[in-house]
């Protein structure tokens, strides 16, 4: 109820633009002197998530794509550890998003520091079942000129696999799909 009193929340009422609007303004906020931790303390909890789905429901394909996210991941990190970092987000997605008046605001972080790409990545392998994301990555791409595409698959591809949930029926293919159809293309980018 209270949430009504604040603007549309979640799905279908925002666009692209609006996200990456968003993203810069977290990504341009102060985090000095706030106890902050960094991306790796929110990827633990998430790859902890995913072995224990995985484990439980998943198939020898879920298992080595988690494999793989996390062999990735080690090397992402690795990368961002040479750019200075900025105040993500955390888990930006559709259910923390609310339109008030004609501006995007985010609700329930999980706050951390490390890559702005972190943020727009997680974003697309969130929306999987909500919208068209492979044309996102272009978009995103066109709309922040200064992020790099391939990172930028590399960081969704990975978080879409841990992200994903087998046993969910709503949007189990299209996560699915996005993910097999993603592999490529992160494949050739390593």
């Amino acid at each position: 109820m209270l949430m009504g009193f604040l603007g549309w929340v979640g799905e279908g009422s925002y666009e692209l633009v609006d996200i990456v609007d968003l993203s810069e303004r977290l990504h341009t906020a102060a985090a000095d002197g706030f106890p902050f931790g960094n991306v790796q303390d929110n990827l633990d909890r998430r790859i902890h998530w995913a072995r224990t789905r995985f484990g439980e429901d998943g198939c020898e394909r879920h298992r080595r794509d988690l494999d793989g996210a996390l062999r990735l991941l080690e090397g992402l990190l690795d990368d961002g550890a040479r750019e200075a970092p900025v105040l993500l987000h955390g888990d930006l997605q559709a259910k923390n998003l609310i339109v008030c008046g004609d501006r995007l605001t985010a609700v329930d972080p999980l706050p951390v520091l490390g890559p702005p790409v972190f943020d727009l990545a997680f974003w697309i392998a969130k929306s999987v079942h909500d919208h068209p994301t492979a044309t996102y990555l272009d978009q995103v791409c066109e709309l922040r000129p200064d992020t790099d595409r391939d990172r930028l698959v590399r960081w969704t591809w990975a978080l879409a696999v841990l992200e994903n949930r087998p046993a969910l029926p709503r949007g189990r293919e299209q996560r699915q799909e996005f993910i097999d159809g993603l592999r490529p293309e992160v494949l050739a980018s390593v």
